[in-house]
This record gives structure tokens, sequence and C-alpha cells, in this order.
């Protein structure tokens, strides 16, 4: 079983559920492949790419989620 990581703000935990404590955001593994995801955090102001990015992708991994399709 994999360790939590974190990138950032983001935790994704050894299920691949996403979180941001400061943020107050959690988005659960069985929800990852829901397609406004990025579409809903472009309305942040400040939101840094950098750290969702790679933290979305490992939380996909775990969840063993190999296609998502998206809306931006």
């Amino acid at each position: 079983m994999k360790k939590p990581i974190k990138f950032g703000g983001w935790l994704v935990d050894e299920n691949g559920n996403l979180s941001n404590e400061s943020e107050s955001i959690i988005i659960t593994n069985d929800r990852l492949i829901e397609k406004d995801w990025f579409h809903y955090f472009r309305s942040f102001k400040k939101f840094n790419w950098n750290h969702f990015f790679p933290a979305f992708l490992e939380a996909c991994e775990r969840s063993k989620i190999k296609e998502i399709t998206f809306k931006i």
C-alpha cells in the first residue's frame, strides 16, 4: 500500500482521496471522474495548478482511473 503524499497543500491518501485542508476541499476517489473539477477550480482567484495537477494525477493512479473527460 502506498503512503499518503503531499503536493503543496494537496494530500493524496493511500486510497486516492484528494484533499486540501487550507481550502476545506475533499474530493473522494469516487468523485475524481466528475468532469467539472477543472472548470470549478478555474473560478478560484489564486489557484496553484502546479500543485493540483500532479496531485490529481496521483489520486487517479491510486484509484485505478485510466481515462477522464473534463470540462474546461
